[in-house]
Parts: C-alpha cells; sequence; structure tokens
C-alpha cells in the first residue's frame, strides 16, 4: 500500500505545537485503523527527544508530529510527553518505540523522513491496528502520578 506523509513542519522542536497537533491527528482519525509509532530525533538526543508517526491504514497516511516530546521528562518537553502518552491511553493507542538507529533528523522536508517512513513500514506487518472509537472510554490519572 502506498501512504501519503503528512508532515506537520510547525511542530518541529515545539512541544505545545506539536501536543496540539497530536491531539487533532488522533481526534479526526478516531474511526480509523491507526498503529502509532514514538520515532527519536537525531538532534538533542542527550535529552531523548522524539515525535510521533501515527500510520493510518485507512486513510492511507502517514502523519508526522515533531519532536518536541522529552524522554527524559525534563521541562516542557517532559511535560508534553507525559500529556501525550496519556493522550494516547485515553485513546487505546500504545506507541511503539523506536530504537536510537531510527532517529530521525525531524527536518522541514519530506524526502529526509523516507528512510524512517520505509522502516516503519516495514514494521506494521508486526503490530495490530487499532480503531480508537470501537474501544470503551478511558479515564487517567496516569499522568498526574508519574510527576518527576
Amino acid at each position: 500500500m502506498e501512504y501519503k506523509i503528512i508532515l506537520h513542519k510547525d511542530t518541529l522542536g515545539i512541544t505545545q505545537r506539536a501536543l496540539k497537533a497530536l491531539r487533532d491527528e488522533l481526534a479526526q482519525r478516531i474511526e480509523h485503523e491507526l498503529i502509532v509509532f514514538q520515532v527519536p530525533s537525531g538532534a538533542h538526543s542527550e535529552c531523548g527527544c522524539y515525535g510521533f508517526f501515527l500510520v493510518d491504514r485507512t486513510a492511507g497516511e502517514i502523519a508526522i508530529v515533531g519532536d518536541g516530546f522529552r524522554a527524559d521528562g525534563c521541562g516542557e518537553g517532559g511535560a508534553g510527553a507525559r500529556a501525550a502518552l496519556a493522550l494516547l491511553t485515553i485513546y487505546h493507542l500504545a506507541p511503539i518505540e523506536m530504537v536510537s538507529e531510527d532517529a530521525n533528523p525531524y527536518r522541514g522536508d519530506i524526502p529526509s523522513y523516507q528512510k524512517t517512513v520505509d522502516r516503519v513500514l516495514g514494521l506494521v506487518t508486526q503490530f495490530s491496528f487499532e480503531i480508537a472509537k470501537e474501544k470503551p472510554p478511558s479515564y487517567i490519572d496516569w499522568c498526574f502520578s508519574h510527576r518527576r
């Protein structure tokens, strides 16, 4: 299957915009078959920055949402990472964590993502696509219980 890449350029390196884009993408795709990949950024590797690739089999699209999330939990990026994971949990989507060898530089041009997109597409057959709307509602206090 051929996938169209949707790159949210305005989210690159900006946590608040990345979180809003993730929220909007999930809301628009609530009835679609999704797999979410958590892809590390090549930049700022010391703090473990990452973004998300949302693979939508229904629409035939991959939405790429910026690298403003910090795995080390520090600062705005850390708070954004906790909020993003809580949001994904509400939608019953557990992100698949990619390894550092799959890191993507998160630049503003789509061709720079092709290697990582190819890797993601090679992995989708190993996982199940989820449709969030078919799951019961989920309530969470997860983000508050994991403060640092």
